[in-house]
């Protein structure tokens, strides 16, 4: 049996974290605090630009501790040559480990983004065999055991670390693999690895810059990797070509007309390769050496068709909240031949002078996404594209419902077909139920803590002190505050204080306490067993969701190809009506033809006899 197969990770939601920003929300620029205390930060934050421009560059995430350890070991010094790599900080202590977990969009062909939480194989790869030799399990050892690769991999001679690294290879230097988070915990689990040490924590420079999508007049998403490289998702890799060679052109101009196709071919080419790289990101100078290319050698557009003094991206209006004036919105869509759309906020006959900034972004995007990908045959890429640009997440439950039904009218069924209310409002219950899913999974996670918490309480007051750092915890209260770091000679004399005796009486004011203690753990424990009841069974109604989801597509699946076969069948009927009338037609001119032949034989007879008369 796996000896740390229940332990469990911290897992902290963006909402959770407090965020001090740190200059120009550069991609490494940051610092977070959590609920309990710690402070996180890139190890790259402390690095000058010259360190940031090397070739090879390890990207990791570094706590208060962190930093304490290398103060106290390397006399006060914080320089970039102590922080270039994870494993000093591993040395003659124990050391937690933060793996950020990306919020990444998945673009769905018939509707919204579906988001999923990755993490990258690099930074996997980078921390399993140091969490391995810190718990005295190292690779060497359990690379010796022959075990049954996941995906039906073959047994390396180099070892299931070895095996991972090959089944995880991404394909090329521009990419690089992330896999969902479930997965990485079964990862964990194959290696037998000690969870606990683990903490999952949210990728804020993918976070600020998904925000900023729209928002902001921000094309795209990005974050680091583990060697430092600038990456984006796939999705956001094909918009960034769409935003740079489709926006700005008016294509409904008689300068672009014939040739729109042309272009219309690059572009879908373009994004088919981009839809093909599942479960990668790509690199951000890769994807902007590809927009050159592509600008110099296809997209050659006439200059009657630019917009060059048409501000289309709303420069002038800062923040998303910022009044456009629907003057100035409807001559921008004008002079770039799009449609206009209307304020989907409104009732039906409400009027309004303007309408905000990222709604207007939003419009003029869309409207070219539909100008674009008009053709048929183009329909998969379209709402790919879409479904990238529909990146804001709108809270009011009215203001979503309405946003909803403009997306589903006006994007994905042209304006051709209505989408029934009834659609609507079953997505909206999904992702409320999924929400409130969410808030008891947090709410039970929080509890355990609190237990877990109290446990260690307990048994720090009942034995010695665990060994550490020595370093006490920040109080988020107390961020700012600049307290002095230990040096070398206090850590040396916290070491030699004398541990506490153990307490051989208990008074009856702390027995009080242990009561209040077992009650309040009472308490929380139940409160948690029914959180974990009500979970077990919105995950039982989400299970009979599913299957009737999965029922109801079968189901139109079937209808789709009876109504096909019921085709074939009127057009084969057709057919059998059509030789029954060909055998009428037929069989009359036998008839003929033997009514032919007979008269014939009876006049080549006439015609015998006649001669024979002659003859005498």
């Amino acid at each position: 049996m796996k000896k740390y197969n229940k332990t469990k990770w911290q897992d902290f939601s963006f909402q959770e974290t407090r965020i001090i920003e740190r200059g120009q929300r550069e991609l490494h620029d940051w610092i977070a605090i959590f609920p309990n205390g710690r402070e996180i930060r890139f190890n790259v934050s402390y690095f000058a630009k010259v360190y940031l421009k090397m070739e090879k560059l390890n990207v990791f995430i570094m706590d208060d501790d962190d930093l304490s350890f290398i103060q106290s070991t390397k006399k006060n010094e914080l320089a970039p040559v102590h922080m270039m790599y994870l494993e000093p900080f591993t040395i003659g202590r124990k050391k937690h480990f933060y793996v950020r977990a990306i919020n990444t969009g998945n673009p769905s062909e018939y509707g919204p983004m579906v988001y999923s939480r990755k993490v990258f194989t690099d930074e996997i790869l980078q921390v399993i065999p140091l969490l391995m030799k810190q718990q005295n399990t190292p690779l060497a050892d359990s690379d010796s055991k022959s075990i049954e690769f996941i995906n039906t991999l073959e047994t390396f001679d180099s070892g299931r670390f070895e095996a991972y690294k090959d089944k995880w290879e991404s394909g090329g230097e521009h990419l690089f693999t992330a896999i969902e988070l479930n997965e990485f915990e079964e990862v964990l689990k194959h290696f037998d690895i000690d969870k606990s040490q683990i903490t999952i924590v949210p990728d804020i420079t993918h976070y600020w810059s998904s925000i900023e999508i729209i928002e902001q007049n921000q094309a795209f998403a990005t974050t680091i990797t583990p060697n430092g490289m600038a990456v984006m998702e796939p999705s956001h890799a094909a918009y960034m070509h769409f935003i740079s060679l489709v926006c700005g052109v008016n294509w409904n101009s008689d300068g672009v007309k014939g040739k729109m196709i042309y272009f219309q071919q690059a572009m879908n080419k373009m994004i088919d390769e981009y839809r093909g790289m599942k479960g990668t990101f790509v690199s951000l100078s890769s994807v902007v050496d590809a927009i050159f290319n592509a600008a110099t050698s296809f997209f050659i557009i006439p200059p009657v068709a630019g917009l060059d003094n048409v501000d289309y991206t709303f420069s002038n209006f800062p923040t998303d909240l910022s009044a456009v004036p629907l003057d100035t919105y409807h001559s921008i869509c004008r002079s770039s031949g799009l449609p206009i759309y209307r304020d989907f906020t409104l009732q039906p006959n409400h009027k309004s002078v303007s309408i905000p900034a990222w709604m207007a972004r939003f419009f003029v995007q869309a409207g070219w996404i539909n100008v674009f990908f008009s053709h048929p045959n183009m329909r998969v890429n379209k709402n790919y594209m879409a479904s990238t640009l529909m990146m804001r997440k709108v809270e009011d439950p009215a203001t979503l419902r309405n946003f909803l039904v403009f997306w589903n009218n006006v994007m994905v069924s042209d304006g051709n077909v209505k989408i029934p209310d009834s659609s609507v409002d079953w997505f909206i219950g999904k992702m409320e139920k999924e929400m409130e899913r969410n808030k008891l999974l947090e709410s039970a996670k929080k509890r355990e803590e609190i237990l877990r918490q109290r446990k260690l309480d307990k048994k720090n007051k009942s034995g010695s002190r665990p060994s550490g750092s020595g370093v006490k915890t920040v109080n988020p209260e107390a961020v700012g505050q600049k307290e002095p770091v230990p040096t070398e000679r206090n850590v040396e004399t916290e070491k030699k204080k004398p541990m506490q005796s153990e307490l051989t009486q208990t008074s009856p004011v702390e027995c009080d306490n242990c009561l209040k203690s077992n009650r309040v753990r009472d308490e929380v424990e139940k409160e948690l067993e029914e959180t974990k009841n009500k979970l077990k069974h919105l995950e039982e109604k989400a299970k009979q969701v599913d299957e009737l989801e999965r029922v109801l597509s079968e189901n139109k699946k079937k209808i789709v190809m009876l109504e096909s076969e019921a085709e074939k069948m009127k057009s084969l009927v057709k057919k059998a009506s059509r030789v029954d009338e060909l055998e009428k037609i037929l069989e009359e001119r036998e008839k003929e033809i033997k009514e032919l032949k007979l008269q014939n034989t009876r006049l080549t007879e006439e015609n015998f006899d006649i001669r024979q008369m002659e003859g005498k």
